[in-house]
């Protein structure tokens, strides 16, 4: 009962997913062109969970849009998922790669990764764990989906907060 008052006093505080309310350049576009794509594709995760599926296709939206090559998943969830539309990623931190998008469920997942100059961390799990995550205080963006929490490593950004719908 908790948690269903916490995600309807989050949807109503969060920005449209029209992206009314959004001040960043950056941040409306990720949330027009990868969050809420005008063009709808076909549920073919049927067998996750409804939450799960959205974040999983928010993931391969994120690495296809953006291009990212170096995908680190240490939340074995989604390796099914990847695994399925052949898109290579690993499942342990190697020391001398560079990192753009990072899927953990925890910060302790977080410490010995290299991240590149411009990445994604993307933090599942306990929502009470994603809110208090060190990591957000180091990050340039910080996304709110509830379910998730999404960090964004951009020089060019300037530090801000943002409550979003997934």
């Amino acid at each position: 009962m908790k948690n269903l008052i916490q995600k309807t006093i989050h949807n109503l505080k969060a920005n449209s997913k029209k992206g009314f309310g959004i001040h960043s350049p950056f941040v409306f576009e990720f949330q027009q062109k990868v969050l809420h794509p005008q063009k709808k594709g076909e549920n073919i995760f049927a067998g996750y969970s409804k939450e799960q599926d959205k974040t999983l296709r928010l993931l391969l939206r994120m690495r296809a849009y953006f291009d990212l090559e170096n995908i680190l998943l240490s939340a074995e969830l989604y390796h099914k998922g990847f695994d399925r539309y052949s898109v290579r990623y690993d499942a342990q931190s190697a020391a001398e790669k560079k990192y753009e998008l990072v899927v953990v469920n925890t910060s302790e997942d977080f410490n010995a990764i290299n991240l590149a100059k411009e990445a994604f961390v993307v933090f599942t799990g306990e929502r009470r764990a994603i809110m208090e995550n060190v990591l957000r205080q180091k990050c340039e963006v910080f996304l709110d989906l509830y379910e998730i929490g999404i960090c964004i490593f951009n020089r060019g950004l300037s530090k801000q907060e943002f409550k979003l719908k997934l």
